[in-house]
């Protein structure tokens, strides 16, 4: 009885978790138009490249018809959170009335929705579409989940690398700087020595001129000195 209830309890179990990851497109209609939106690749996996998708539809007479240039008046961009951006559709190459628009999401959860505004088909759309939840690489890393780390590292390696670069580059700026500093204090030292030369050498002459000015004095003096005592 025991045994029978594990197995019960076990298979209850897998069906649970085989329905909470279960991937679908949402579509909604809006009058006589029909729009499917989802993942082009399911499961969405974090870090790996993927496109939103949309299909649009209009009915007539019974019949769905794909609308083509359906996304020309309308603006669209994808959510997380409090967090948005653009997105470029373009018309897929596989099927009528399919726009597909590239985005790698970089985080695990079910915080993803797509927004559009705008006008297809005389019908106003405007409205706020989740997009199934996005798995984390971890969860199908084989061997180990050491994988999604590697590739994670390796990742951050450019931009640790480029930051280093960067930080190179801006001493070597420094340092040059710092030369052309000291070459124009060189070349003002020259100058200011050049300046004290010239200057010790007016100096000199005018020493030289005040001496020789009292050398002559000094001997007018005594000439004059010896005339008088030879009249006396």
């Amino acid at each position: 009885m025991i045994a029978s209830l594990g197995v019960f309890l076990t298979v209850v179990f897998s069906i649970s978790n085989f329905s909470s990851i279960s991937y679908a497109h949402i579509t909604k209609k809006f009058g006589n138009v029909t729009i499917e939106i989802g993942w082009l690749n399911e499961p969405p996996v974090a870090g790996d490249m993927n496109s939103v998708t949309i299909s649009v539809n209009k009915a007539s007479q019974g019949n769905n018809t794909p609308v083509l240039n359906a996304l020309e008046n309308v603006t669209s961009s994808i959510k997380y959170g409090t967090l948005t951006k653009s997105l470029d559709f373009v018309p897929s190459e596989t099927a009528a009335g399919l726009y597909e628009a590239q985005t790698i999401p970089t985080r695990s959860g079910s915080s993803y929705s797509t927004v559009i505004n705008g006008g297809i088909e005389g019908q106003n759309i405007n409205a706020e579409i989740p997009l199934d939840q996005v798995e984390s690489r971890q969860n199908f890393a084989f061997p180990d989940n050491s994988v999604a780390d590697t590739t994670s590292s390796a990742s951050n390696v450019g931009p640790k690398i480029q930051g280093v670069l960067s930080q190179l580059s801006n001493t070597i700026q420094n340092m040059q700087g710092a030369l052309n500093q000291m070459g124009k204090d060189s070349q003002n030292t020259k100058a200011s020595v050049g300046s004290i030369e010239a200057n010790l050498g007016k100096t000199y002459f005018i020493a030289l001129s005040s001496i020789g000015v009292g050398l002559v004095g000094i001997v007018i003096a005594a000439f004059a000195l010896s005339r008088k005592t030879r009249i006396q």
